[in-house]
């Protein structure tokens, strides 16, 4: 064995190298360099990932010390397809910040992912502004749809490096003419940690490059020199996923059962719950946002019933923005209509008064059930097993008999998750907020007066400027009234 000045490496360094010449049966060689901190490729290990999630997984380039500096690398990655779906992946930034002409991260087949990046590979100016020479980089990044089957539960999702070929999980430096390959291999276990893999194994294998593939020398001299580490996603214990949406508190979550018992709350409020109240009500925040007994939970609890969501495991973080939907009464006309620019999948209206509702042909796919308590009435609009779709997108809504105002109103977005404010219009305000409704009608496309003709104050058989001026006189200066019916 004997020392080798390796023209990339800073001798001053306390990362020493080290370079040796083998001799192996059947007089093939092997150089081999060692380095007291040796560069690693490492899959990146993230810990905590929930069931049917997305997870993201970088590949990283560690102690790449002794000024090393490379111009083209080849990776070859193997997942459990049977845990992970690949959805897609991309390069880290230096390949384009530092101008990198040919990279690529693609499944060549399902389960193996190939990442491969050359700075210049034709060798025509413009030339590459930087190399792979940092001290640590983000080689790549690959992301996983995580299986939504809770058997995973406490086991890792691996993602290794894998060796099909003798050119697989390999670096170039044109500075050194040489080609770099394997040393060691280090897997990891959720139960005994790091474990070294290093085997000369037969291709294709999951130990490393083997002895045969280190001693080509075509396109040029290989050496031992990068280690490499698996990773993966290591998913939690489904006993550690917060667990809502028992409401009936029989030690099953998630149940038809306990949707059901939340759409009576709605009718017949809290007694409903009549085995704890407060766990059950604790129960109740199916959506994680910290918001108990929500029409959103109500959603999100039959998203999950039916198969269109998964328990969330952490809690939500809420928008700094939320949207608005109006909801108009025409009292006139015995009519509730939903003005809203998203979809909706539940209305919860309360009606001072008694009246009996029917939804409008214009909703389908949806439940109503409503109850009079003696002095108001309730009205629950909610999708109508198995349907989700299509749900409430504006227009008509309910047509009722009887005498009933509008007095408070809460609706939830198609995902259960979003906030959504509520605005309700029983009649068209004769007041500044009347005039400002006008404005946005007019000027901004804001929603229609209900009755339409409402808006027609002056009563010239039009809505405009002119009503706007006219109801600001009233308000303001002792001007005419507003006509209520125009002649």
């Amino acid at each position: 064995m004997s020392h080798f000045n390796h023209p990339t490496c800073d001798w001053t360094n306390a990362a020493k190298v080290l370079f040796a010449t083998v001799i192996l049966m059947g007089a093939a060689t092997v150089n081999i360099f060692a380095q007291t901190n040796a560069p690693i490729t490492r899959i990146e290990l993230n810990p905590h990932v929930y069931i049917g999630h997305k997870d993201t997984v970088r590949v990283t380039l560690e102690q790449n010390t002794g000024n090393m500096s490379y111009d083209r690398f080849e990776l070859t990655i193997m997942y459990d397809t049977a845990a992970l779906t690949y959805l897609s992946g991309w390069m880290g930034e230096f390949v384009d910040s530092c101008g990198w002409e040919s990279y690529s991260v693609s499944e060549v087949t399902e389960g193996i992912i190939t990442i491969s990046a050359q700075a210049d590979p034709d060798g025509v100016p413009p030339a590459p502004a930087c190399y792979l020479d940092a001290e640590e980089a983000v080689l790549a990044a690959l992301e996983f749809q995580v299986t939504d089957d809770f058997a995973y539960g406490c086991l890792l999702a691996p993602v290794k490096f894998y060796w099909e070929n003798c050119e697989d999980n390999m670096y170039w430096s044109s500075s050194t003419d040489w080609i770099y390959v394997s040393d060691q291999v280090t897997d990891y276990d959720s139960h005994f940690g790091y474990t070294n893999i290093t085997e000369d194994d037969a291709l294709p294998t999951l130990h490393g490059a083997p002895d045969s593939c280190a001693a080509i020398t075509e396109g040029g001299p290989r050496a031992r020199w990068m280690d490499f580490f698996n990773g993966g996603s290591d998913i939690v214990c489904e006993d550690s996923i917060p667990r809502r949406g028992d409401l009936n508190l029989n030690g099953l979550s998630y149940e038809n059962d306990d949707y059901v018992l939340y759409g009576d709350y709605f009718l017949f409020g809290l007694s409903v719950f009549d085995i704890d109240l407060a766990a059950q009500i604790s129960q109740s925040d199916v959506n994680l946002d910290n918001e108990f007994l929500t029409l959103r939970d109500f959603v999100y609890l039959y998203r999950i019933t039916i198969g269109d969501a998964l328990p969330l495991p952490e809690p939500q973080r809420q928008p700094s923005d939320t949207t608005t939907a109006q909801i108009v009464q025409d009292t006139a006309a015995s009519t509730v209509e939903l003005n809203y620019s998203g979809i909706l999948a539940a209305v919860y209206l309360e009606f001072s008064g008694e009246i009996i509702p029917e939804l409008t042909p214009n909703v389908v796919n949806m439940f109503l059930q409503y109850r009079f308590d003696g002095s108001h009435t309730v009205v629950l609009i909610s999708p109508d097993p198995p349907y989700f779709e299509p749900l409430l997108t504006g227009g008509p809504l309910i047509v009722y008999t009887g005498e009933g105002v509008l007095v408070s109103a809460e609706v939830s977005e198609r995902d259960g998750l979003l906030p959504v404010g509520v605005n309700i219009y029983t009649g068209f305000p004769l007041d500044i907020d009347g005039a400002v409704y006008l404005i946005n009608y007019i000027f901004a496309g804001g929603y229609p007066p209900i009755p339409l003709e409402a808006g027609d104050v002056n009563c010239d058989g039009y809505i405009d400027i002119d009503d706007v001026v006219y109801l600001i006189e009233y308000i303001f200066a002792g001007g005419p009234e507003p006509y209520v019916d125009c002649p």
